[in-house]
């Protein structure tokens, strides 16, 4: 078969990917395993105890590597007993990669059984690449991609392959990752506060303002009109106008202050 561009060759890739992603998880912490000589690392311990769902996983993990592999090199023009080969080299020496990785994780644990599952999903996916190919389903794969898309679309193909996967996880909103939602709720809370305000809350702190402004000049009158002004000037008059805005208590203050003026200004007389 001429070599041609395949998608399985971006789909290998991608899938590889994700096994290191699988394996390597959570990234750290990572540390020199300790009492290990360099040369102990090599040599992956086999484990004492079994767990059935681990060990299904770990075969069927490695599985469309294999399959992917094989249909990649086959689908490049390569032999089949060399396509065979690479699919089964290639998922062994990754699984004995990511299982040497391990010992530098705290929370992993390297096993020889892993590997062997692994390499032996590997190739499990490499004998039904074979079936499918001795069954012909690669050359009715090639009718049917002629058929229904253009040339050179296997890049195209990989992603619409891989579209699936990424709908596992969807984000709430597009490209919603970060920790950017958080940080803005105070801002959104204070431009929701001003448009809840509205025109309405507005001419209410205009008039509160303009109410204001015609209080102290009232007050400044009285206290002219009371001739404190020249008695006091810029005393007596200018506090009376700063509190004449503060309410009923702050006239009351400036009430009184009024009167013991007078009082004084009596005596002086006398």
């Amino acid at each position: 078969m001429p070599g041609q561009r395949s998608s399985a060759v971006p789909l290998a890739w991608a899938y590889a990917l994700l096994i290191g992603y699988a394996s390597l998880y959570p990234f750290g912490p990572w540390r020199w395993p300790p009492g290990v000589e360099l040369t102990d690392l090599m040599q992956l311990p086999w484990p004492r105890w079994r767990d059935r769902f681990d060990e299904v996983a770990n075969l069927l993990g490695y599985l469309p590597l294999g399959l992917l592999v094989y249909g990649a090199a086959v689908r490049s023009g390569a032999r089949a007993w060399l396509a065979a080969l690479l699919g089964l080299m290639l998922p062994a020496g990754l699984s004995f990669g990511m299982e040497l990785t391990q010992n530098f994780l705290a929370s992993r644990v390297p096993s020889l059984r892993d590997w062997v599952l692994n390499a032996g999903g590997g190739a499990i996916g490499v004998a039904l690449g074979a079936l499918g190919q001795r069954l012909g389903l690669d050359r009715r794969w090639q009718r049917t991609r002629q058929r229904w898309f253009v040339q050179q679309s296997a890049g195209a193909i990989a992603l619409l392959l891989l579209w699936p996967v990424g709908l596992l996880f969807p984000q709430p909103l597009p490209l919603g990752v970060g920790q950017v939602g958080g940080r803005a709720a105070p801002v959104r809370a204070g431009r929701a506060g001003r448009h809840a305000l509205g025109a309405g809350g507005r001419r209410l702190a205009g008039d509160h303002v303009r109410g204001t402004g015609a209080a102290v000049a009232a007050a400044r009158r009285q206290c002219h009109r009371a001739g404190l002004a020249g008695a006091m000037p810029g005393g007596l008059c200018h506090h009376r106008a700063r509190v004449a805005a503060g309410g009923a208590g702050a006239g009351r203050h400036c009430a009184g202050l009024q009167r013991h003026h007078a009082v004084h200004h009596a005596e002086l007389r006398a």
